[in-house]
């Protein structure tokens, strides 16, 4: 088990200049990223569990579609299990954005579609894990089993 801290912790990302832009290289998308404000804190995300948590990279997807309601929509950040079924999903915002209930809701529309056990958002200055209970409740919860064993 790992103790989700209350914030993102911040990585030293390795980025470059491009004229007035600074580009980050994403290890799992595997390519130079423009450094917008959310993708910063999906930088430090993908790094903290790739680094401090030990999530494997090839347990982790970026950015990929799904459908709701006849709707395309695009996670942030899923990580799945041995087994290849969702085991968490992350909903990155930017660090200007509050985590109000709106984006509680479009994390769990998107959950509604992946149903992992477990969801993250986080703007960076706060990190919220929240894990289903038993009874289909997700219950906010600090403590991170190693699903990925």
């Amino acid at each position: 088990m790992f103790t989700i801290p209350p914030s993102l912790p911040l990585n030293l990302l390795p980025t470059e200049r491009r004229g007035d832009e600074e580009w980050a290289w994403d290890p799992i998308r595997k390519k130079h990223i423009l450094m917008t404000p959310e993708e910063w804190v999906r930088q430090n995300l993908v790094h903290y569990l790739l680094n401090e948590i030990k999530v494997p990279r090839g347990l982790l997807s970026m950015e990929r579609g799904l459908k709701y309601n006849n709707l395309q929509k695009r996670y942030d950040l899923v990580a799945w299990d041995r087994k290849g079924k969702p085991a968490l999903l992350c909903e990155c915002k930017s660090p200007f954005i509050e985590l109000d209930q709106n984006a509680l809701q479009q994390l769990f529309v998107y959950n509604s579609q992946l149903e992992t056990p477990r969801v993250i958002l986080t703007n960076g200055k706060k990190l919220m894990l929240f894990e289903k209970k038993p009874d289909g409740v997700f219950q906010e919860n600090n403590l991170l089993p190693e699903f990925w064993k």
